[in-house]
């Protein structure tokens, strides 16, 4: 069982698995369950932005294979053209320091927020905030993040990896530009 048609492929291509053993099962998630978000919300964006200023969400671990690095090189040239936009990264994970140091190296201060573990409710009501929500992996089996944010409507760009590609539709539902690139990010 593989949750994509990218892992049956990787599967059958890796492992030579023969096609008739193997199944796809996709995941899922209750939708209802984001719409749950933290009373008076307007007023608790205020510990997360100002109200001038623009979010772009990312959510997920902290590893190489998510692109945070990528997100973070893009962001100079975001803030270029809307300097009033505010990066939240949420998630922990072994290259969570690094990507604090990266931002730091790259100016980005204040305009870049690392909280660290979410809880859902505090991850659901930052996908209602937020603008955007970005997901730049380079290497990803499923991608749930991605059905997540649109269960709270919230707009998605994701890369073109593995089981987004499945999900995030280019200008249909979202999105998506060239996985491993900062500048079609950008």
């Amino acid at each position: 069982i593989c949750c994509s048609e990218y892992m049956r492929a990787e599967l059958r291509c890796i492992f030579q698995v023969p096609e008739d053993k193997l199944t796809v099962i996709v995941n899922g998630f209750r939708a209802d369950d984001f719409a749950k978000v933290h009373p008076n919300l307007s007023q608790w964006r205020r510990d997360w932005a100002t109200p001038e200023e623009e979010i772009v969400l990312y959510v997920g671990r902290h590893v190489f294979e998510k692109g945070i690095d990528l997100l973070l090189a893009a962001a100079p040239r975001v803030l270029a053209r809307r300097p009033r936009t505010k990066f939240i990264i949420a998630g922990k994970g072994p290259h969570h320091e690094d990507l604090k140091q990266q931002a730091e190296a790259l100016g980005l201060g204040e305009r870049v927020n690392f909280p660290g573990f979410v809880d859902d409710l505090t991850r659901n009501s930052l996908y209602h905030l937020a603008e955007v929500a970005v997901f730049p992996s380079r290497y990803e089996p499923f991608g749930i993040v991605a059905l997540e944010a649109m269960a709270d409507k919230t707009p998605v760009i994701g890369s073109d990896a593995g089981g987004f590609a499945e999900t995030v539709q280019h200008e249909g539902n979202g999105l998506t530009f060239f996985a491993g690139n900062a500048n079609p990010l950008a």
